[in-house]
């Protein structure tokens, strides 16, 4: 599954879709294969500093879509929603800026996720921790 999904690589033979080669596919190439052919919800980890992390998603239309708190969901690659127990907790409002990957990005809204109604980062935790774990969407476009 992983070699399918582009995770991996595989160590021999050559795994094609449409005539390319994933091997030779950059990660946003991967990306919109995974999109378009296989319907995965991928997301990024960002670790901070002060060592909070970041889980980002694109925003989900499909399965496990957003419940929005507050505000609004991104419409431009400048925005980001956050989840709204993180924002409370360490004092983010909307507008605010929160920078990700070195890219300053917008407080649009605050949201929850289905799959995230306790924000375990790990399936081994035994506790949530919304002072240093969160997820974030943002657009197609800003998640490549």
């Amino acid at each position: 599954m992983n070699i399918i999904g582009g995770i991996e690589k595989a160590e021999k033979g050559i795994l094609g879709i449409s005539g390319q080669s994933l091997a030779y596919m950059n990660e946003r190439m991967l990306s919109l294969y995974r999109r378009k052919h296989l319907g995965y919800v991928y997301h990024k980890n960002v670790t901070f500093e002060n060592e909070n992390t970041l889980r980002v998603f694109k925003n989900r239309t499909e399965v496990n879509k957003v419940c929005l708190m507050e505000g609004n969901l991104p419409t431009s690659d400048k925005e980001i929603s956050i989840d709204g127990l993180y924002a409370e907790n360490n004092e983010i409002s909307l507008k605010d800026s929160i920078k990700v990957n070195g890219k300053d990005y917008s407080v649009s809204g605050f949201v929850a996720l289905s799959d995230y109604s306790a924000l375990l980062k790990n399936n081994t935790d035994m506790m949530l921790d919304a002072n240093r774990f969160y997820v974030g969407l943002v657009t197609d476009e800003a998640f490549l």
